[in-house]
């Protein structure tokens, strides 16, 4: 099969089990989106660990 076959029979085959096309988008959507977030938690956290601890430190002279 050359590739122009490969594609067509793909794109054909996804759109023959819309049930499981909207799931498996589904299903990337929220692990994009568990990513962001969990990039971004960690980020933010860090960021106020960093503030804390360097706002509890004593002042040098």
């Amino acid at each position: 099969m050359n590739t122009i076959d490969l594609i067509g029979s793909a794109v054909s085959n996804t759109f023959r089990s819309k049930a499981r096309t909207i799931l498996t988008i589904l299903a990337i959507f929220v692990g994009a989106f568990t990513l962001t977030l969990t990039s971004g938690l960690g980020t933010g956290i860090n960021a106020y660990i960093d503030d804390t601890v360097s706002g509890s430190a004593p002042p040098t002279r």
